[in-house]
Parts: C-alpha cells; sequence; structure tokens
C-alpha cells in the first residue's frame, strides 16, 4: 500500500470513490443475476404435468392457488423432495406390527424411523391438509426458512450500517442467527401441524354427540343418511365435523360407498373413539342393523363419552393451574413482605 500513500489527497480519494462505484456494480450485477435466476425458477415451464395423474395434477392445482409461494417456488420444492423424502424415510411396509415383529434391534428402530413418515401423513391429513406429502412439506417450509434467514441477515447488515457497527461482524452473527433459525423452523412448523390437529379432532370430538343425534333424528322421520349428513352441513357451515361430512358427502356422490367413505374419515381423524364410532355403523350395516338404531346407540355412548372427555379435560386443566397458581401466590407474598422489609433496612440503616 506504500504507493497508494505516496499519492496525494486528491488522487486517493479518486481511487476510493473508484473502487466504491466498481464494488457497487459488481454488487448490482450479483443481485440482478439472482433476481434473474430466481425470475427463471418461478416461470419455468413445468414439463412434468403430462405424466401426471388427473389426481396429482389437481392437488397441485389446489396447492398452487392456495399458497403464492408454493406458486413460486415448486420447482426449488421438487429438487428438494428427495433429500426431505430420505429424512423422513418413507416404508415400505407402513403396519405398526412390522416394527414389533423386527427381527433384531437395529431393524426395529430402522421401522421406527419409517414409520415417521405415516405419522405426520397422518397429522396432515387430521389437520386438514391432506394435499400436502410430508416430503413436500417439509421442503416448502425449508425454502421459507431460508429466505427468512436471508432476510434476518439483511437486517442486521443494514441496521449495522445505520447504527455505525461492523458490517462482517453483523454478517457473521446474521448468518450464524440465519443456520441455527433453519432447523428450528422446521420443528416449529412440526409443532404447528401437531397444534393443528389437536385443536381440529378436539373440535370434532366436541360437536360430534350432537350431530350423530341429530341425523338419528332425521332417519327416525324417513330421511335417509346422505340428507342427515347433507342437513348437519347446512347447520354448521365452517365447523370442523361439517367439513369431514361434507367430505363423505363428495365421496358417495362420486360413486363411492358408504362404508368406505367413512373409513376415509376414520383413516383423516386417526382417533380411538372415532374409530369405534366408524366400526360399529359399519359392522351394523355389514350385519343388516338398521342404521337410525346403530345412530341412536352411538348418540347414548358419545353423550356419556362427552362427560368423560370433560371430566378428563378438567383434572388436567387442575394439574396445568398448579405452577401459575403458585407464581401468583408467591408475588402476592412478596406484595405483602416486601414493605415491612424496606421499613426494616430503613431502620438498620446508620444515619449520616
Amino acid at each position: 500500500m506504500e504507493w497508494f500513500n505516496s499519492l496525494d489527497l486528491a488522487n486517493q480519494k479518486m481511487i476510493r470513490d473508484l473502487g466504491l462505484i466498481v464494488g457497487s456494480v459488481l454488487t448490482g450485477l450479483a443481485l440482478a443475476w439472482f433476481l434473474a435466476t430466481l425470475a427463471g425458477v418461478i416461470t419455468q415451464e413445468r414439463r412434468d404435468e403430462g405424466r401426471l395423474s388427473t389426481w396429482e395434477r389437481e392437488r397441485r392445482m389446489r396447492l398452487r392457488e392456495a399458497n403464492a409461494f408454493y406458486r413460486w417456488f415448486e420447482s426449488w420444492m421438487r429438487e428438494l423432495m428427495p433429500i426431505t423424502r430420505r429424512a423422513l424415510a418413507p416404508p415400505d411396509d407402513e403396519s405398526a406390527e412390522s416394527i414389533l415383529a423386527a427381527p433384531d434391534e437395529e431393524e426395529a428402530k430402522k421401522k421406527k424411523k419409517q414409520s415417521q413418515y405415516v405419522v405426520m401423513k397422518k397429522l396432515l391429513k387430521t389437520a386438514a391438509m391432506d394435499d400436502w406429502l410430508p416430503e413436500e412439506f417439509l421442503a416448502f417450509k425449508l425454502i421459507e426458512s431460508f429466505f427468512i434467514a436471508l432476510a434476518l441477515v439483511a437486517f442486521l447488515v443494514l441496521t449495522s450500517a445505520l447504527l455505525d457497527f461492523s458490517m462482517m461482524n453483523a454478517m457473521i452473527v446474521g448468518i450464524f442467527l440465519g443456520l441455527m433459525l433453519i432447523p428450528l423452523y422446521q420443528l416449529l412448523a412440526m409443532s404447528e401441524v401437531k397444534t393443528r390437529a389437536a385443536k381440529r379432532l378436539a373440535e370434532v370430538k366436541r360437536v360430534m354427540p350432537f350431530a350423530v343425534d341429530l341425523i338419528s333424528l332425521m332417519l327416525e322421520a324417513g330421511a335417509d343418511f346422505p340428507t342427515g349428513l347433507a342437513t348437519f352441513v347446512k347447520e354448521k357451515p365452517g365447523n370442523a365435523l361439517a367439513d369431514e361430512f361434507a367430505k363423505i358427502l363428495s365421496d358417495i356422490e362420486g360413486g363411492g360407498t358408504r362404508v368406505g367413505a367413512l373409513q376415509e374419515f376414520e383413516d383423516r381423524m386417526n382417533d380411538p373413539d372415532v374409530t369405534e364410532f366408524i366400526y360399529a355403523m359399519t359392522e351394523g350395516q355389514t350385519l343388516g342393523v338398521p342404521i337410525a338404531k346403530i345412530l341412536k346407540e352411538q348418540a347414548g355412548r358419545m353423550r356419556v363419552k362427552r362427560s368423560q372427555w370433560i371430566e378428563a379435560a378438567a383434572g388436567r386443566a387442575e394439574v396445568n393451574i398448579v405452577f401459575p397458581g403458585l407464581v401468583t401466590m408467591l408475588a402476592c407474598l412478596l406484595i405483602v413482605i416486601t414493605p415491612f422489609g424496606l421499613a426494616a433496612l430503613m431502620v438498620d440503616l446508620p444515619k449520616s
């Protein structure tokens, strides 16, 4: 740098300005290349559409219409899906019995890992997100987390420039936080799916006794089973159980059997109480028992189960409220004791 220091101030300033201009041009070109690549990915022609089944094309169309981010970065997701699929290890045999029947511990661990794919698939169905494939959902969240991490790095760099901090340190901290954010975002996404599935299942089980009562009364009045389902769907628009009954009606109207539609509902809910109800319905129909009689018996059982669910929820609430109660008692105790403690300290302090 001796040659630079030997120059006068005017030349040094000119060289600095020239360096800033060149750096700005190179940065602009890199940004333009990135945006052009991004635009090419977004507008890339979907060449595999012709080889897809009708169901797969409709599934993808529903996701594109519902989510603009999916529509823009679908090509990226297709590239990432083999990686996320290997991470989930989809099973050849999805039965839980295959895990128990494994010949050794290593095989059992492998089967248990494979079951993660099945668990996630069932959670997506219960959460009314059954248009998503498990590996597709994880790839989508991976791309989302990448852009959030990128935004975090950009925010820290811009903030450091405005507050006159070291830009390099801000970039290092941003990259470190971004790398931590990516796996954390995946865990949060899975937690969100589990929470959504649990809430939806609780809503279904809460309303189900009333729905069974209504359909039973309508069948006794001379209506048929699809009419009873349609009535409940009209009475409770937007309800989770009404949405499920609408899917059952759609399956029946599409040419499916009543038993098949009910079993699809059972598979989406993946709950023992719903399974018991569906089993009673399908078994009664197989044995020739009138469906009105089956629904009347199930309505009585579900009222009893609903009382049991409420008692179980009250028991859980009683346990969950212990810690907040202790914190509140401690806070009240501090409020009462603190004035006396301060007064005692003031008395003990030496007078100047």
